[in-house]
């Protein structure tokens, strides 16, 4: 088992113990932008009893692993432990008066844990902290580059919502517009066409018109019958008044210049005649009131086919 990659880390191919040396190999020239990896020996304080023991450390981006020993390194042992680089600081120190001491401290999380490192001597201390300090330092560098990732893939991220939203009320609108079109295609099917409608319409127009011209007919006969009834009335009105009605009781004789024998009418007929007229005159009245009714029905029938035109 890779040990490294049990704490989500790579490492290189495997060095002979004569390759392990404390000095850092720098990824570039360019100090605080760029890893370097270092391994060596130092001596770290434990964190129950407080005591000091040699391991060997890794370093290898922001984490500082260590091992047993370099065989246990070597061979992909489990390491000892991992220590996190992240928001960390680095600072010379004497603990309990032990030489070529530093420490690891968190400086934004002062609960954490403090590591105590010691090296075999000065300038090895000075390579370890030059390694872990450029590795930190390269952690804002990489935070930028984060930071400015995460805003264009923000950016992308609203503009991608932009799109789905666009999309959606696309989609929205075409769909209303189909369920429209099949609202309409049903009203087609339930209604009749416009041209049937229109012919439909035609033809009741036409029928409506044939009617009145019947109307019409009818009412032009009926007031020429009624014309002559009228005529007939007066023509008898004045055969009754050149009549002298001499009754048959002799109550009343003939005029001197009508004789008598040619004018004088019975009682009866006399009656007759009376009651004719009256039934005349009562027929002459309901033709009246048909007619009337008649140019009624003429008016309504114009004004339906008035709203029917228009």
């Amino acid at each position: 088992m890779n040990p490294l990659k049990l704490f989500g880390m790579g490492r290189s191919e495997k060095k002979n113990e004569a390759s392990i040396t404390a000095q850092a190999s720098p990824k570039s020239s360019s100090r605080g932008t760029t890893m370097v990896d270092k391994s060596g020996y130092l001596s770290k304080e434990g964190w129950y009893r407080q005591s000091w023991k040699r391991r060997f450390f890794k370093l290898q981006d922001l984490a500082l692993i260590y091992y047993t020993d370099a065989k246990a390194f070597e061979s992909q042992e489990a390491p000892k432990g991992v220590i996190l680089l992240r928001d960390c600081e680095i600072r010379i120190s004497e603990r309990d008066g032990r030489l070529h001491c530093l420490e690891v401290f968190n400086a934004k999380d002062k609960q954490k844990r403090t590591y105590y490192i010691a090296a075999d001597s000065e300038d090895e201390r000075h390579e370890w902290v030059v390694a872990l300090s450029n590795n930190i330092a390269c952690q804002a560098t990489v935070r930028k580059l984060a930071d400015k990732e995460i805003t264009q893939l923000k950016q992308q991220v609203a503009e991608l919502s932009e799109a789905v939203t666009q999309y959606e009320k696309q989609a929205e609108d075409e769909r209303v517009a189909k369920e429209m079109d099949k609202l309409r295609d049903a009203e087609t099917a339930s209604d009749p066409s416009p041209s049937q409608d229109e012919e439909t319409k035609q033809k009741e127009q036409s029928a409506s018109l044939a009617l009145i011209e019947d109307l019409r007919r009818e009412l032009q006969t009926t007031k020429a019958a009624l014309e002559q009834s009228k005529k007939e009335n007066q023509d008898l009105t004045v055969q009754m008044q050149q009549l002298s009605v001499t009754p048959t009781n002799g109550s009343a004789t003939p005029t001197p210049t009508q004789p008598e024998t040619e004018h004088q009418i019975p009682l009866e007929v006399w009656a007759n005649m009376q009651g004719q007229v009256l039934e005349e005159l009562q027929a002459l009245k309901a033709e009246v009131s048909k007619l009337k009714q008649e140019k009624r029905i003429l008016k309504n029938e114009v004004k339906r086919l008035a709203q029917l035109s228009g």
